[in-house]
């Protein structure tokens, strides 16, 4: 390696060279500085000929012209292509303004190009492997989530997410992210793709035997993130699904095998009408393999629509079950029957008329001793009357927004719970008076707010 000054006429970029913006505020800088103190640091070349390649600044080069030089100081050494090629990498990497993606891509390039393992790309370039994996990942992000990152409308930490998910899972969660009003934090992001991707992912019952795998076939192209995936960070365990679009396909098929050998009836885990060919929740009873439940007509099922898509059990579907179903056939009351019944309903709804005048009775009464500012005693009603007002929904959207710690449990089947409401009640009691009007409001807001949403500006 020497150092020494060149003429710039006798420079060319490199073919492989990512080239330096040569047009901007920053450059128009690097450009006033040349003019005034000469290029500081000498750009990196080799002979190539009668002319020397530019293995690293070619934004400086391009200052350099502009600002009227006739020579630049170059370090001149002899490199193989391979090389050269590094040294352009690591030359980029070294950037201030590096966005995380172009970084992925370089780090993607020493990899491939290079033959190197994670961990000689981190010695490198003076990073722990986490952080070249994480900014590997981001290579893996389809095109609309790669905009919306350099756009800022996701951050770092919701990159990283999604890029680990396969191409039909990334739009999908970008479509959820978008619809947000409010930027998702990234707890809420990992909650959400917990919930609604990997819970689901978690459950491929095919993987328990070879015949079940080949029962269901391989994934299809929806998996993609595995060839992606497997060159950088090991195999994927065998004929696991990384995409819900191909384990769907993949499910469908399972549910279908069981239902053929052995027998079971397809069945929806959820009430309401069912698919063509699928009994609805409203049309069997889930029954014990022993004991008094049992009863001739039990036979298997496997559930093929709801969320425990999967899940095998017994059933009785037999309407005619007197275990199950009751005795069989209609029954008409007598005249005498049907008058008491008629004087009964008459009752109850005169006892509903007379309840609903004491309620409101008792309402005025309690609006005439609510004085401002508000007693202690009422704002503690007020917010327990939101509280009861509130759904689940609603539960999950406050708790989300305060970034509330919610526990989690496993049903039967297999799918999770989220106790949203006794988070957002545990907070509740750590609040002032103030902070509980606060919640109250917020719980009213979500409640109501087709009818608030008009006021809200007001407030």
């Amino acid at each position: 390696m020497k150092l020494q000054n060149i003429s710039v006429k006798e420079c060319v970029a490199s073919e492989t060279n990512v080239k330096g913006r040569s047009e901007g505020k920053s450059f128009d800088e690097l450009t006033a500085s040349i003019k005034e103190k000469g290029v500081l640091q000498p750009v990196l070349v080799r002979k190539t000929g009668d002319f020397y390649e530019v293995i690293a600044g070619n934004r400086r080069l391009s200052a350099a012209v502009k600002a009227g030089l006739e020579t630049i100081p170059a370090q001149i050494v002899e490199m193989n292509d391979l090389e050269a090629r590094e040294a352009q990498i690591i030359e980029n990497l070294q950037r201030a303004d590096i966005h995380p993606l172009d970084e992925g891509e370089q780090y993607r390039q020493l990899i491939e190009e290079g033959k190197y393992e994670i961990a000689s790309v981190a010695a490198k370039v003076a990073k722990n492997e986490s952080y070249v994996k994480q900014r590997l990942f981001l290579t893996n992000l389809v095109e609309k989530a790669a905009g919306a990152y350099r756009t800022g409308k996701i951050l770092d930490g919701h990159a990283v997410l999604i890029a680990k998910l396969s191409t039909g899972d990334q739009e999908k969660v970008l479509k959820e992210v978008n619809s947000r009003y409010n930027q998702m934090t990234v707890k809420d992001l990992k909650e959400w793709i917990e919930e609604n991707i990997y819970s689901q992912l978690d459950n491929q019952p095919w993987l328990k035997s070879k015949e079940l795998m080949e029962a269901v076939g391989k994934c299809n192209d929806a998996c993609g993130i595995i060839s992606t995936v497997q060159s950088l960070f090991g195999q994927v365990k065998e004929g696991a699904c990384t995409s819900l679009k191909c384990w769907k396909q993949k499910m469908d098929r399972y549910v279908d095998h069981l239902a053929k050998t052995e027998k079971r009836t397809k069945v929806s885990s959820e009430y309401g009408q069912a698919p063509k060919g699928i009994k609805g929740r409203g049309e069997y009873t889930v029954v014990a393999k022993k004991g008094k439940d049992r009863c001739e007509s039990a036979h298997g099922a496997v559930v093929a629509v709801g969320a425990e898509i999967g899940q095998t059990f017994d059933i009785c579907s037999n309407p005619k079950c007197e275990v199950h179903h009751g005795q069989s056939g209609e029954y008409r009351r007598s005249p005498e029957e049907e008058a008491k019944a008629k004087a009964e309903r008459k009752a109850e709804k005169e006892k509903a008329v007379k309840a609903k005048e004491d309620r409101e009775k008792k309402l005025a009464e309690a609006l005439k001793k609510i004085k401002w500012p508000m007693s202690k005693k009422h704002l503690e009603a007020l917010l327990a009357l939101s509280m009861d007002q509130a759904s689940s929904l609603i539960w999950s959207k406050v708790a989300k927004r305060h970034e509330l710690e919610v526990k989690k449990t496993k049903t039967e089947w297999g799918s999770t719970n989220f106790n949203y409401e006794g988070a957002v009640k545990k907070f509740a009691e750590g609040l002032d008076e103030t902070g509980k009007a606060r919640l109250a409001f917020e719980l009213l807001i979500d409640t109501g707010y087709d009818t608030l949403r008009a006021g809200i500006g007001k407030i």
